[in-house]
């Protein structure tokens, strides 16, 4: 077979797959040399190229020394607690696959250096920022602002093989773009109530640090994906509840964490405003057929609560396919943010997203409160969009279910199985057809 021409793929298919692999490997401890080493037999075998040719593709394609760098600390810990995407300094953020320079925004960038306490699990590095004091104090916007300010929280969220979707939301004019944690850390595993849960660090006491930054107080909308939908955002509502904290802002939940059977129970806000997106080719979905899962994941769902909605897209994996999630995220946090503002149904960006899906091939369905307790459901496709009739409140199914997990380890397989797509040239329809 011949070799691999790495350089005809396109950047974002496999460096940035390489770029969290090397990260997580740091994290164990290795040596740099040795994670390098480890890196680049995995990336040879991988690829099917000789260990001089990925070595050789490695120092062309990755920073390496920006890795290595940010990636450790001399006193061991790793890159910073929060980490604004798209607008700062490269040597100031993980690659995220991005271009080797780093585009700038109409007018210039915007920077404001935060100076945030110190994280208990993996410290917090401040940014180094030219031109910026140090001593410059967060300033926090009012809610109506012409750039939506948007929190990822990492672990689950897709910021590997997604990172690229991230980069070029944080670059675009309309919204500001932060990261918070990282995923593959020490704390990115399930707390001791789960099957294969652990004691801290882990995704609750991590949430415990995200309370501690205040981010949730700063922005307008948080993403949360995997196993942060299912352990961190469930936290930060209860602390919620408990008055221990202010109202959680809208949130984009991608694999509908929250919405499940759970080791302890969701305390979901009434007021919360909330846009979950599903896939039916999801681990997550379990044995359920199309209709239960939909109505399984709507029973979760507070009956006073008139603020959510549920994108369910049958192609859909559990790392969201990347046009997928190129198309509709922006829209999905536009919507969110518009809901909470004016208080009304965000139509327009509905039909956006319907007009996307329907145009680029996918199909599955869209549903949204109306009122209390009342929903639209809306079938789409390629070739049409109908309107479905609900029957009231859904209801959760009685039978056992154990919860279902997507840990670290399952997202670094996830992450090399789409590398390989990529490099062999079996992606767009192909992969949206086989949910690979």
């Amino acid at each position: 077979m011949p070799a691999l021409q790495l350089s005809a793929i396109a950047r974002p298919d496999w460096v940035s797959a390489a770029e969290q692999r090397l990260y997580a490997l740091l994290t164990t401890g290795q040596p740099a040399a040795t994670a390098v080493d480890i890196l680049v037999a995995e990336l040879a075998d991988t690829l099917r190229i000789t260990v001089e040719q990925a070595r050789r593709e490695a120092e062309h394609h990755l920073d390496l020394a920006g890795i290595l760098n940010q990636g450790l600390s001399p006193t061991g810990t790793s890159t910073p607690f929060i980490r604004t995407v798209g607008q700062t300094p490269k040597a100031a953020l993980l690659n995220w696959g991005s271009p080797p320079t780093s585009p700038k925004t109409p007018g210039g960038s915007e920077v404001i250096q935060r100076t945030r306490r110190r994280a208990r699990t993996e410290g917090h590095l401040q940014v180094p920022m030219s031109g910026v004091s140090p001593e410059m104090k967060v300033e926090i916007k009012p809610a109506i602002s012409s750039k939506i300010t948007v929190a990822v929280v990492a672990p689950g969220a897709g910021t590997g093989i997604n990172g690229a979707i991230y980069s070029e939301l944080g670059r675009n004019p309309s919204f500001k773009v932060e990261v918070v944690g990282r995923s593959r850390a020490p704390y990115d595993v399930y707390p001791p109530c789960w099957p294969h849960g652990a004691p801290a660090p882990n995704l609750q006491s991590f949430a415990d640090e995200v309370l501690e930054t205040g981010v949730h107080r700063e922005v307008q909308t948080m993403v949360f994906g995997s196993r942060g939908g299912q352990v961190v955002l469930p936290h930060l509502w209860q602390a919620q509840e408990h008055g221990l904290c202010p109202p959680v802002p809208p949130v984009v939940v991608i694999n509908g964490g929250c919405a499940m059977k759970l080791p302890t129970p969701v305390r979901w806000p009434e007021s919360a405003v909330s846009f979950l997106l599903i896939g039916g080719q999801d681990n997550f979905r379990g044995r359920l057929s199309v209709e239960d899962y939909v109505a399984e994941t709507r029973s979760h769902v507070p009956l006073a609560n008139k603020t959510t909605a549920i994108l369910f897209v049958q192609e859909m994996t559990h790392m969201p396919q990347q046009p997928l999630l190129r198309g509709v995220l922006r829209l999905m946090l536009k919507a969110i943010a518009s809901w909470k503002v004016e208080g009304k149904l965000p139509l327009e960006q509905f039909r956006n997203i319907l007009a996307f899906l329907r145009q680029d091939g996918w199909s599955g369905r869209l549903l949204y409160t109306t009122s209390a307790g009342s929903w639209e459901d809306i079938k789409f496709s390629s070739m049409d969009i109908d309107k479905l009739q609900v029957d009231g409140a859904a209801h959760a199914l009685d039978e056992p279910v154990a919860p279902v997990e997507f840990t670290a380890k399952d997202e670094v397989k996830a992450l090399w199985r789409a590398a390989v797509v990529a490099a062999t040239g079996n992606c767009g329809s192909a992969v949206k057809a086989s949910g690979a």
